[in-house]
């Protein structure tokens, strides 16, 4: 609540100052930005879950961030973070998670268009259209009860077998459906057979996710690919070891599957709460070379990790979104708020 209202306050007179000066005042030269996929018409296993960026707004960040930043390549960012070399001028590099398809048919054309370099993270589990994530499948469900169609009979089903697992909130069913976590996710097929939602049916229908062919072009185009855990869980909400193995499986099938020279992993959800033994676990013989979180402007204890800021769930312009986290960053360094310990 107070971070929201903080960065509130700050959007508000974001405008009066230069992102240069914000830059050259915090030291920051390194932005990364990170999205999902970008559409202009949200699909169900989204829809109920964040929102996007449009073709037209994404474009707009494009051009702010090119006109304050350069855009990095691999081994530029690789010389910064691993070998210490500092950029003369601030830079920028891009990263989508979840490997979904709009990264191929809508993404990587604007990106080549405008000669920037972008990494994809994809979760071994769904790539190929295997299975799809225990979150999406919550917004599919979601879909399908506020359909008209649906009669009572279905609703008060998917309430009782809810409250019967405990896990029926206050408020709308949406909310409960929403709050399903990773050790939960078990209760959602058999809502779906409620609701007669067909998720393998749905995997075929839409393909939600990147195929191999799809993701062997990108690479050829000069795009990077990282894992992104096997089956996408929150990692403070499981044990280490399922940590290791949720990290390992992705970051080794990713590798071999596409033959790649790096071993790149972006966290899913978000790295609070991962203890410094995660990290120095994964870091041995360089079973992970570079990671990824998601928690803004920050400094994190190990170097090898970077974090990334969220670029979605917002119509708000790359300049406001910029301009406010660079001032935020500069609020909380008197207070020592921008440093990472892990223990």
């Amino acid at each position: 609540m107070l971070k929201r209202y903080t960065k509130s306050l700050l959007n508000s007179v974001s405008g009066a100052i230069p992102l240069p000066q914000l830059i050259h005042a915090s030291g920051q030269n390194l932005f990364l930005p990170v999205y999902h996929l970008v559409c202009n018409q949200t699909p169900p296993h989204i829809r109920h879950l964040y929102q996007t960026r449009n073709e037209k707004l994404f474009r707009q960040d494009l051009d702010y961030l090119l006109k304050h930043f350069q855009p990095l390549t691999f081994e530029a960012l690789n010389a910064t973070v691993l070998e210490g070399k500092s950029l003369k001028k601030p830079g920028f590099f891009l990263t989508f998670d979840d490997g979904l398809r709009e990264i191929y048919e809508v993404v990587a054309p604007i990106l080549k268009e405008k000669g920037v370099p972008a990494a994809f993270f994809l979760n071994s589990a769904f790539h190929d259209n295997q299975a799809l994530f225990y979150r999406y499948q919550a917004s599919v469900l979601i879909e399908k009860l506020e359909q008209k169609t649906v009669s009572d009979s279905p609703k008060k089903l998917v309430a009782k077998l809810l409250l019967e697992k405990q896990l029926l909130k206050e408020g709308e069913m949406k909310n409960s459906l929403l709050a399903i976590n990773f050790n939960s996710r078990e209760v959602l097929p058999e809502l779906a057979a409620i609701l007669e939602v067909d998720f393998s049916e749905y995997l075929q229908t839409q393909q939600p996710y990147l195929s191999t062919a799809q993701t062997q072009e990108l690479i050829r185009q000069g795009f990077y690919i990282g894992a992104h855990s096997h089956s996408h869980p929150e990692y403070r909400t499981v044990p280490l070891e399922e940590q290791l193995q949720q990290t390992f499986k992705s970051v080794d099938f990713i590798t071999d599957k596409f033959n790649l020279p790096y071993r790149w992993f972006a966290f899913p959800f978000t790295d609070e709460g991962v203890s410094r033994k995660f990290f120095e676990e994964i870091y041995k013989e360089d079973k992970v070379q570079l990671s990824f979180g998601s928690a803004g402007l920050k400094h994190d204890s190990f170097v090898q990790h970077l974090q990334r800021f969220p670029m979605e769930g917002t119509q708000q312009s790359a300049e406001e979104l910029i301009k406010t986290e660079y001032l935020y960053y500069l609020a909380k360094a008197p207070f020592g708020k921008n440093d990472l310990t892990r223990f």
